[in-house]
């Protein structure tokens, strides 16, 4: 009966186990997943920001424009045209940098799920070490029993003769 239990309980551990395994399995996916994210977040901010400094570029040389040519006017809205540009470039470039934050964060919190699954895997490990260790010592006082079982059978049968 208590070997039986005890093999139960190895059972429902390693049950355990496997689960908690799978939840590792599951967050490591999310973790390469939100670092597919950075990575393409970042790559979005280095795209934004080379547009910032080539509108940066375009404004500068408007700028010189205005101060060479008589067409003044153009010139101002051209600049201006490229300011809006470059405010524009700025927001996706702050944007991105909020989707990296956020991201990091998604990977922090998936980091820290797969190490409280790590302590419960471990944790479930300890508990089919001793449940085994159990069953060990149950099969050895099993065995005894049936050793004295066997020699009381032979004195009875001696007794009789």
């Amino acid at each position: 009966m208590l070997t039986s239990s005890l093999s139960e309980d190895v059972s429902s551990d390693n049950e355990d186990v496997s689960s908690d395994n799978e939840d590792v399995s599951s967050d490591n996916e999310d973790v390469s997943s939100d670092n597919e994210d950075v990575s393409s977040d970042n790559e979005d901010a280095s795209s934004d920001n080379e547009d910032a400094s080539s509108d940066n570029d375009d404004v500068s040389s408007d700028n010189e424009d205005v101060s060479s040519d008589n067409d003044a006017s153009n010139d101002n809205e051209d600049a201006s045209s490229d300011n809006e540009d470059v405010s524009s470039d700025n927001e996706d470039v702050s944007s991105d940098n909020d989707d990296v934050r956020s991201v990091i964060e998604d990977v922090s919190s998936d980091n820290e799920d797969v190490n409280s699954d790590n302590e419960d895997v471990s944790s479930d490990n300890e508990d089919v070490s001793s449940d085994n260790e159990d069953a060990s010592s149950d099969n050895e006082d099993a065995s005894s029993d049936n050793e004295d079982i066997s020699s009381d059978d032979t004195l009875d049968s001696k007794q009789q003769m």
